[in-house]
């Protein structure tokens, strides 16, 4: 993955874009959210809380980032579904309790959604997410990039 930089300290550089709770239904076998929000930050950051749960639970589940209209034909993989798959998983990270997390998303994509997974044994789960909205500072590679065409613009005239 690229390198990301940016000061994700400070007011106003955070947009909280998802706020919701989740109960697992009658005979599910655990809580899948579709989050409905398109995201294009590569810095997410996600809170996770379910007061049902025992004090020694650490994970709450799995957060995916996808890539949709993906448009390929899955009849090899998935045969008789007669419909083309439109969505690739791109990342699968860890969703912890109690506490918010910084997610670095992959930047293969502009846009992209999330789905969550809960853990079999989350009954109830309260999720929020906030896209950073702030400046990113260069990476070391845009700098030095940034440097070298400064020297070639300050070489080129003295070779011709």
């Amino acid at each position: 993955m690229d390198a990301v930089r940016a000061n994700i300290q400070g007011l106003g550089k955070w947009e909280l874009v998802y706020s919701g709770s989740r109960n697992k239904g009658t005979g599910q076998r655990q809580i899948e959210l579709e989050l409905p929000v398109l995201l294009s930050a590569p810095l997410v950051l996600i809170g996770a809380v379910s007061f049902d749960a025992k004090a020694h639970w650490k994970r709450a589940g799995s957060i995916i980032q996808y890539a949709q209209n993906v448009q390929i034909s899955d009849q090899r993989i998935f045969p008789d579904t007669g419909t083309p798959g439109h969505y690739a998983d791109i990342i699968w990270q860890a969703v912890y309790l109690n506490q918010i997390k910084l997610f670095r998303m992959s930047q293969l994509v502009p846009e992209y959604r999330l789905w969550f997974q809960g853990k079999h044994w989350i009954d109830s789960i309260n999720l929020d997410i906030w896209e950073y909205k702030g400046e990113y500072l260069p990476s070391q590679e845009m700098e030095l990039l940034e440097s070298i065409k400064i020297d070639l613009a300050e070489i080129s005239p003295k070779l011709s």
